[in-house]
């Protein structure tokens, strides 16, 4: 009842535009408590196991309240039309899952829903610049803090974080029994850029130890793709802004200095040994062999299943339709590739936490993956073009960037974290833009 009761605050000092209070509430349904306060204790009682949903309910009610103002901001602000447009696709595909397919009502719903926070912008389109700006700020604070607690995880070998997808396993362990935690900070991919490359702090002593704690946190988790990531996209930046170029080859020269550390040598250099031996194959479905390495399992993964929607009618349109893995028709599904579930047995065979193109292929089909592709790939145009009228706009294009490069490594881009900051960052490029769009009120 605790959620029920914040939900209905949030929303009581939205109408009474006390908008900074609110959206920090509603950043603490959308991380699950800023992964430090318990889920349950947010939904005991509720018929409902992840605040996302009571960010969804506070979207949802903020959109038909103001529902009388979509032309206008349609019409002022053209690109959420994309996010508009991808609605009424996954719109038609839950229609079609439960008319033609005859799937659960429930379950359609289920997978439906994680589409319903690209209405994300309404509540942020309303917000004055200052109050998007001091959200952000607050959230990239946290975010800090949250960095600080994964560090101490990794010496104490005892969680102090929730995962943000609300999921109890968080930890495995490595050679030379090096505790991995994979519950990092919802946000701190978007906030690392955002102190490195915007945020200005007057010490430089502050400064240089705020990178360090959050390069730290990247490499804290031993995710190669993430790492590898971050250090080509900042190189990348810094190659085509000239004036940043000392301060990235600086930053770049710490994360060398880190990847000296053994263990983490170690794992980079498996890293392009797995991406060589990859290529180096026959990859088609018959030669993968998933077991050689983990970029071999994801090739396998994928091909197995856009192999599958190739051959099933209607595949190309909707794939398999909006279907998750608890479902009875999930069970019926052939695929051999895939983790083992620790509580089925049997392999997973929708979800998957090691890439976005098997879930997206599967539930969209090739045109939906298509449009969800070109959906991030038309903000990052945007941020790209309105890097001179905003510092924000860097953020949300190399934000962008980074999950492109890790999508065959992670479901980044799936996330309700990222969908949610592209789109707050996008209403603080577009306000700083155009300074102020009163005439929507």
């Amino acid at each position: 009842m605790v959620g029920i009761i914040l939900l209905f605050i949030s929303l009581n000092l939205y109408s009474n535009k006390k908008y900074y209070f609110s959206l920090l509430l509603f950043f603490l349904f959308l991380t699950n408590g800023y992964q430090v306060v318990p889920i349950r204790w947010l939904l005991e009682g509720l018929p409902i196991d992840k605040g996302t949903d009571l960010a969804i309910i506070y979207i949802l009610v903020i959109f038909i309240n103001n529902l009388h103002c979509l032309k206008s901001i349609l019409k002022s602000f053209s690109i959420v039309k994309c996010l508009i447009y991808f609605i009424y696709f996954t719109i038609a595909n839950l229609f079609y899952s439960i008319i033609i397919l005859n799937y659960s009502l429930i379950n359609v719903i289920q997978v439906f829903r994680q589409y319903l926070i690209f209405l994300a912008f309404i509540p942020f389109v309303f917000v004055p610049l200052s109050d998007l700006k001091k959200v952000f700020n607050s959230i990239a604070f946290i975010t800090l803090l949250q960095c600080l607690l994964f560090l101490i995880q990794i010496v104490t070998e005892k969680p102090l974080l929730n995962a943000i997808d609300g999921t109890d396993k968080i930890v495995t362990t490595l050679e030379g029994s090096f505790t991995r935690f994979y519950n990092s900070p919802a946000f701190l991919i978007p906030i690392s850029f955002y102190f490195i490359l915007v945020y200005k702090q007057k010490n430089l002593v502050y400064h240089f130890f705020t990178i360090c704690i959050l390069v730290l946190t990247i490499i804290g988790p031993l995710h190669r793709s993430n790492i590898i990531a971050f250090v080509v996209v900042l190189a990348l930046y810094g190659i085509s802004q000239k004036g940043n170029t000392i301060y990235i080859l600086l930053l770049l020269i710490l994360m060398f200095v880190a990847s000296q550390i053994e263990i983490l040598n170690n794992r980079m250099t498996t890293a392009f040994v797995d991406l060589s031996n990859s290529f180096n194959s026959n990859l088609s479905l018959e030669n993968i062999n998933q077991n050689d390495n983990t970029f071999l399992f994801r090739i396998g993964h994928f091909v197995e299943r856009f192999d599958y929607v190739l051959k099933n009618n209607n595949g190309w349109l909707f794939g398999i339709g909006l279907i998750s893995d608890n479902s009875i028709q999930a069970k019926k599904l052939p695929f051999t590739n895939g983790l083992v579930s620790e509580y089925t047995g049997q392999v997973v065979q929708i979800d998957t936490g090691d890439l976005i193109y098997s879930p997206l292929v599967l539930t969209t089909g090739i045109l939906g993956t298509f449009l969800y592709i070109f959906l991030f790939a038309r903000f990052s145009i945007y941020f790209y073009k309105n890097l001179q009228h905003s510092e924000y706009a860097v953020i949300g294009l190399l934000m962008i960037l980074f999950a492109f490069f890790t999508s065959m490594a992670g479901t980044e881009m799936l996330s309700y974290t990222f969908r949610v900051y592209v789109i707050l960052i996008s209403i603080i490029v577009f306000k700083q833009s155009h300074l102020n769009i009163k005439h929507l009120v």
